[in-house]
Parts: structure tokens; C-alpha cells; sequence
């Protein structure tokens, strides 16, 4: 008996030390912004930068030790992460202002850049052709049933959206149509997020990596001529012209052709050099966003491919993942805390019941999908029973959609918006927690390779 209790409470220090490290973590950053009286910005020489600097370490220290203290909850690291970034963000605690926030997601695009890299080189060529018929059917019912089957309760729950109140028959179906796309979009970032934490491998976790990976290239593709097609549905005089067809693919080879160069470029840097390999990523991916914003290729894909290239066109693949990996804790707790204290929880509370009924009717749809092809295909048991898992989350890509339709359609663009802000939190919030029950019950935890 005293022997299980010395236990308990050997036990209980680590959690006790992460509770006290964020607490003393919360209430410095607090005294900074509140007592003081002036905003971090105010208080150092740097200004604004030291803001966004101040606010980044903050929250890589925050979403760290929010991370171990629901570890023993059997909660993934995310959950954490985005739990940090929840309470400090600016509609909570407000420790992590608005400005700071946007300035963290533009450092959000070059750690979704390197979990691009790495999600592209998770994909061999003898993963794909072992199983290419299996990974085509389940991506073939993910792009077709949810698109559908979505964009019909889009449609039909419509009358309950206020942003959808008086419009015309055809731009709802404009925008179910764009619904639907938005619902198909799965999360690299979170499905590679709890594979670092939990070293999962076997048939689901591969799965999963394809899955995310080739879905949402798929997607990114489907959105262009989804959004041509919904222009022409809301105002028949624009048309679906062959030319506009032609743009997207000319930018669809381009990305290809360029995340190709980027590939074979990394992989003789990382055949010659073996220093600075997330430094040199980081520029690299830094100087090919911003010729993918001039240029309009999409980064999500360019960075992919280069990723896929590394590790099938040159040997340098096993060295890319290393470098990721190594820092792979840094990348996730800055993006999903990040994430985090960009939810909008006021849009959230206003949006909740549509939100929910949006989330459910996605997660039947995913569920049915994922258990609909493992079945025609033959899966293995695990993917056939947790197969739907690894789909339910949903983070950068999908509010990139959503913003991209706010912007194409600003009278009732906003609106759309917000209700994707709600539905993804939900996605973001339970997806993780999902994924690792099931490589739990699938006894898949701690079987990578070193």
C-alpha cells in the first residue's frame, strides 16, 4: 500500500510541475500585458517584432506544457496546442493579441511548408503501387460522396443561415457546391502531428499518410473548377469557358513543374551538405511562397511534390524526414497554437447549433465513405474499423478555401466564412483525439523505426 502510494505521487510530479510552469507561464505574460499597463510592443525596443517574438515563445512554452499536462488523459500533443493557443488568443485572456496573430500565421505558412515537405515524403513509389487500387477507391469515395452528400445539407439547411437570408436559388447552390469541396478537406499537419508524438506505423497509419496527403491535393485541384462552376451556376452570363479550364491546368502543371525543381534542388543540397537542413528549408520554402503568391501556383502542392521527389528521385529522402522530425515539436506546437489562438470563438458561440449539425452530417459522411471503399477494396481490418479517423480533422487548407471564397464573393462571402471557422474548429478540436484512440485500439502506438 505505501508502495502504490509513493507511486501516485511520483507520478503526480511531472503534472504537478507542468501545471505550476503554466501557470507561472500565463501569469508573467499576463503581469506584461495588464498590470503594466502597456501592450509587450511598448516595453521593448524592438516594438512590434518583439511582440510577435514575445507571443511566439510564449506560446511555444504554453502549448508544450499544456501538452504534458493532458498527456496522462491519453490526449495527443495537439490537443494541448491548441488548447494554449485557445486561452491565450484574443478572445479569451487576450494575452496573444489580434496583430500578433495575424503576423504568427504568416510564420504558419512556412511551418505548413516543412509538414508539406514531410507529408510528401511519407509517399514512396512501392507504398503507392502495393496499394494504388485501394488508395484510388477510398480517395475516389472521399471526393465524390462528400462533395455530394454535404453540399445537399449545405443546400437544405440554408433557410437557417442567416448570411443565405433572401439570396436567389442559384448562388446557394453555388455555395453548397463550394460546401461540399470544403467538407472533402482533410489535415496533413494533424495526422503528422500525432504520428511524431505516438511513433505509429502499421496499415492504418500508412493509410492515414496517404489518405491526407493525396486527398488534399485532390481537393486543391477539384476547388479550381469548383469555383468556375459555381460562378457560372451564380451568374450564367459568366460562363465555364474553355480558356478559364486551360488557366487552371496551365497553373496546376506549373505547381508540378516547380515543386519537381524544388525537389531535385533539395535533394543535391542534402547530398553535398549536412549542416543547416531546416535552415536551408526554411529559405527555401520562404523565397518559394512568395513566388507562389506572384505567380499564383498553390504552395500546399508545390512543397508536396517536392517532398515526393526527394524521396523517390534522389536517396536524400531518409535525411529529410530526419531533419523534419528532429524539429517536428517546434513546427506542430507553433502551428496549432497558432491555430488555436486564431479560432474565433465568438463566431463559434454565435454559429454552434449550424456548426454541430454541419461537423456530425461531415463526420456520417467521412465515416460512411472510408467504410463504403475499405470494403469494395479489401482493406485490412484496422483500416476497415478506424479507417474514417485519420479524416476527421481539418486545419489550414480548409479555412484557406473558405477565405478564398470570402474574397471571390464579399456580399455573402463573410458569412461563409465564419460558418467554415466554426465547423473547422470543431474538425480540429475532436480529429486528433479520434485518430489516436484508434492507432491505440489498432496497437499501432510505438512501432516506427527509430
Amino acid at each position: 500500500m505505501a508502495e502504490a502510494t509513493r507511486e501516485r505521487r511520483l507520478g503526480a510530479r511531472p503534472v504537478i510541475r507542468s501545471l505550476c510552469g503554466l501557470a507561472a507561464a500565463f501569469a508573467v505574460m499576463w503581469i506584461t500585458t495588464r498590470i503594466a499597463g502597456a501592450s509587450p510592443a511598448e516595453r521593448f525596443s524592438g516594438g512590434e517584432a518583439a511582440h510577435v517574438l514575445a507571443s511566439l515563445g510564449f506560446l511555444l512554452l504554453a502549448g508544450s506544457l499544456c501538452a504534458e499536462l493532458l498527456e496522462p488523459l491519453g490526449l495527443p500533443h495537439l490537443t494541448g496546442y491548441l488548447a494554449a493557443g485557445v486561452l491565450a488568443g484574443p478572445y479569451l485572456l487576450a494575452l496573444v493579441d489580434g496583430p500578433s496573430v495575424v503576423a504568427l500565421q504568416k510564420m504558419n505558412g512556412l511551418a505548413l511548408a516543412l509538414i508539406a515537405f514531410a507529408a510528401g515524403a511519407e509517399l514512396s513509389f512501392d507504398m503507392l503501387r502495393t496499394g494504388l487500387g485501394r488508395l484510388a477507391t477510398a480517395v475516389t469515395a472521399q471526393v465524390v460522396i462528400l462533395p455530394v452528400a454535404l453540399g445537399l445539407v449545405f443546400y437544405f439547411a440554408s433557410p437557417w443561415m442567416p448570411f443565405l437570408s433572401g439570396r436567389s436559388p442559384s448562388i446557394v447552390l453555388g455555395l453548397a457546391l463550394l460546401w461540399g469541396v470544403v467538407a472533402a478537406v482533410k489535415s496533413p499537419a494533424a495526422i503528422l502531428g500525432v504520428l511524431a508524438e505516438t511513433r505509429a506505423d502499421g496499415p492504418l497509419a500508412r493509410y492515414a499518410v496517404a489518405m491526407v496527403v493525396v486527398l488534399d491535393v485532390a481537393v486543391l485541384v477539384i476547388f479550381q473548377l469548383a469555383m468556375l462552376a459555381a460562378r457560372s451556376i451564380m451568374d450564367p452570363m459568366v460562363g465555364m469557358s474553355f480558356e478559364k479550364v486551360f488557366e487552371v491546368g496551365h497553373e496546376l502543371l506549373s505547381s508540378l513543374a516547380l515543386g519537381t525543381t524544388l525537389g531535385l534542388a533539395t535533394g543535391l543540397y542534402l547530398a553535398t551538405v549536412d549542416r543547416g537542413i531546416i535552415l536551408f528549408l526554411l529559405g527555401l520554402a520562404f523565397a518559394t511562397s512568395q513566388l507562389d503568391a506572384y505567380f499564383g501556383y498553390d504552395s500546399m502542392l508545390v512543397f508536396a511534390v517536392a517532398g515526393f521527389v526527394v524521396q523517390n528521385l534522389t536517396r536524400q529522402g531518409p535525411k529529410l524526414l530526419s531533419a523534419v522530425h528532429q524539429s517536428g515539436s517546434i513546427i506542430f506546437v507553433v502551428f496549432f497554437a497558432a491555430a488555436g489562438a486564431d479560432l474565433d470563438l465568438t463566431t463559434l458561440r454565435q454559429l454552434w447549433p449550424m456548426a454541430l449539425a454541419l461537423a456530425a452530417a461531415r463526420g456520417l459522411a467521412t465515416a460512411g465513405a472510408a467504410t463504403i471503399a475499405s470494403k469494395l477494396s479489401g482493406e485490412s481490418p484496422a483500416v476497415r474499423r478506424w479507417g474514417w479517423t485519420p479524416l476527421i480533422s481539418q486545419a489550414g487548407v480548409a479555412l484557406g478555401i473558405a477565405i478564398a471564397v470570402e474574397a471571390a464573393f464579399p456580399s455573402f462571402g463573410r458569412g461563409f466564412r465564419s460558418l467554415a471557422i466554426a465547423v473547422v474548429g470543431l474538425n480540429e478540436a475532436v480529429g486528433p483525439i479520434l485518430f489516436k484512440l484508434s492507432l491505440t485500439r489498432a496497437g499501432e502506438i510505438g512501432l516506427a523505426a527509430e
